[in-house]
């Protein structure tokens, strides 16, 4: 359970003091990142506190799959491109100078990826509280699945690969999909210039072995990028991006 109450300063008492969040937490989850799936609504649960009527509560949810943070969030280990857009406000009323709320929240079956959604509270006399931000890494079932093993040379941290120029890159893993794969792509990119790209027609196969997806690297040194994308019959799509560095 996240416990969000804090000590309220010395005002005076005709002051309109924000609305309080004494706790909060969504799916059951005891920190700020929460593993969501598509089949299973979001369930919110929360308890306010106002020293007046509470009005409303703001559930604002939008993409973190550009890496930006908001307070109390870690940057997750990886951001990769989100499948699919999704950018909602769930509104509630609220009475009372405390209530305990849960509320369930439907999401889209074709999206997955990190989202972060933000808890807001308003009471009747216009005072806003601060809002208490999760991430949702949001999986889902339909989409491509990667599994990758292991490459050459390794991966690192924050999964960047460092390889000497013009080497071979080897990948050992897999895509799979339920409604079977039209495509996989891999390609290197610098600057958003496609320098080196390879695409495999799977032809509806469940899965595909990437390890004859093998690359040579750039012939010269700096900072690249590694994507992935797989696509199925369906028309679902997964990308993975992975930062690469080629030495002299």
């Amino acid at each position: 359970m996240l416990l969000l109450a804090g000590l309220a300063g010395c005002s005076r008492p005709d002051q309109n003091q924000p609305p309080v969040l004494v706790y909060a937490y969504i799916n059951d989850s005891p920190g700020r990142t929460v593993e969501a799936e598509v089949s299973v609504p979001l369930s919110v649960a929360f308890s306010a506190s106002d020293d007046q009527a509470l009005s409303q509560v703001h559930i604002q949810i939008h993409a973190a799959d550009d890496g930006h943070l908001h307070p109390g969030l870690a940057r997750p280990a990886r951001v990769h491109p989100n499948t699919g857009l999704w950018d909602t406000v769930v509104t509630a009323a609220l009475s009372g100078q405390t209530e305990d709320k849960i509320i369930s929240i439907d999401l889209p079956g074709r999206i997955g990826g990190n989202w972060h959604a933000g808890i807001t509270l308003l009471d009747e006399g216009g005072a806003v509280s601060s809002t208490a931000y999760f991430l949702l890494d949001i999986h889902n079932a339909q989409l491509p699945q990667f599994d990758f093993f292991f490459t050459a040379p390794p991966m690192g941290n924050r999964g960047t690969i460092t390889a000497p120029a013009g080497s071979i890159f080897v990948l050992n893993g897999s895509v799979h999909d339920n409604a079977g794969l039209e495509h996989v792509q891999g390609c290197i990119i610098q600057n958003g210039d496609t320098l080196t790209a390879l695409t495999v027609q799977a032809g509806g196969l469940a899965s595909l072995d990437l390890s004859s997806m093998d690359f040579e690297t750039p012939v010269a040194a700096g900072t690249y990028q590694l994507h992935w994308l797989a696509a199925d019959t369906d028309g679902n799509e997964t990308r993975r991006i992975f930062p690469l560095i080629v030495l002299p």
